[in-house]
């Protein structure tokens, strides 16, 4: 009876913990994963710096499909739990230049989400837009409940190197069809400034 209630105590306080952590974390564009106006979690999961990308999504442990199993959709996502596996990859730079590929995995609340004509603007510190992203290569996977959709971003241009981070805006129609929404922002390391470092 004791170890049952240590146990059932274990789970509560974990349970607040990852809640804490959710709430806290999701609202920072410092976030790798953040949560959509439609209930989607988005997650940022690889930056490549190269002429070519790949990206294999792991398949999940025997541990993590029990907690997969187990916890609120949005409590596994932000721990980066995710069905299924895929593999996303593409991008050949042109002559002189250098892709940047952000490659996003989004839990969609519904098979539509972040598909409207869908985009990634990148800018610098100083929000000076350094060009346009879309979607390329995707994996998308259902467990039956949850959509799954894996992504490449790759921005055809070169990547300003002077700027210690990039803002990645994404945006899709809104459901007029005509105007576009932000439903994301993140800021991550400028990979082109990392490589200037060591050069």
């Amino acid at each position: 009876m004791r170890a049952k209630v240590l146990v059932m105590a274990g789970g509560i306080v974990l349970a607040g913990i990852i809640s804490i952590s959710v709430l806290t974390n999701s609202q920072s564009h410092s976030s790798p994963m953040q949560q959509l106006p439609d209930g989607s979690w988005l997650k940022i999961v690889s930056i490549s710096y190269a002429p070519t990308y790949s990206y294999d999504m792991p398949r999940p442990r025997l541990w993590q499909s029990f907690l997969l199993d187990h916890l609120l959709s949005s409590y596994s996502a932000h721990l980066g739990l995710w069905h299924g596996t895929g593999r996303v990859g593409g991008g050949s730079a042109r002559a002189g230049e250098t892709n940047l590929a952000a490659i996003t995995v989004c839990k969609q609340a519904t098979p539509t989400s972040l598909c409207s004509s869908a985009q990634m603007d990148v800018f610098d510190e100083r929000t000076r837009k350094a060009g346009t992203a879309f979607a390329g290569a995707t994996a998308a996977n259902s467990d039956g409940t949850h959509q799954r959709r894996l992504a490449g971003w790759v921005l055809d241009s070169n990547v300003p190197n002077n700027t210690k981070r990039l803002i990645l805006r994404f945006s899709e129609l809104a459901a007029e069809g005509r105007t576009r929404q932000q439903v994301a922002e993140f800021v991550i390391p400028n990979p082109a400034a990392e490589e200037k470092k060591h050069d």
